[in-house]
């Protein structure tokens, strides 16, 4: 969990593709969540009280997440993911 909060920030990333152990995709993960799980619900009411906090006491609202795993986030009901080939027209991936 703790890393994929670190590349959702490093990479500025809305969120990401989450795949199974064969490297096929299973869904995306928007990136909300995972940051619902590390920042606490009192700065996310008042985003000014983040402010007040400095990086060392910030990391102590990671280890929140230690021992939590994407897959914990995950729904419970997978959808299949919408595929299309590589040659696919825009039209086709807005259609899908």
């Amino acid at each position: 969990m703790l890393e994929a909060a670190r590349v959702l920030a490093a990479h500025n990333l809305p969120g990401l593709i989450v795949v199974d152990g064969r490297g096929c995709p299973v869904t995306v993960l928007p990136g909300t969540p995972v940051l619902r799980l590390v920042i606490p619900g009192y700065c996310r009411e008042d985003p000014t009280l983040a402010r007040m906090i400095d990086e060392p006491s910030a990391d102590v609202f990671l280890r929140g997440a230690e021992g939590r795993t994407v897959a914990d986030l995950l729904p419970k009901e997978h959808l299949k993911p919408p595929v299309v080939e590589p040659q696919a027209t825009v039209l086709e991936v807005a259609a899908v």
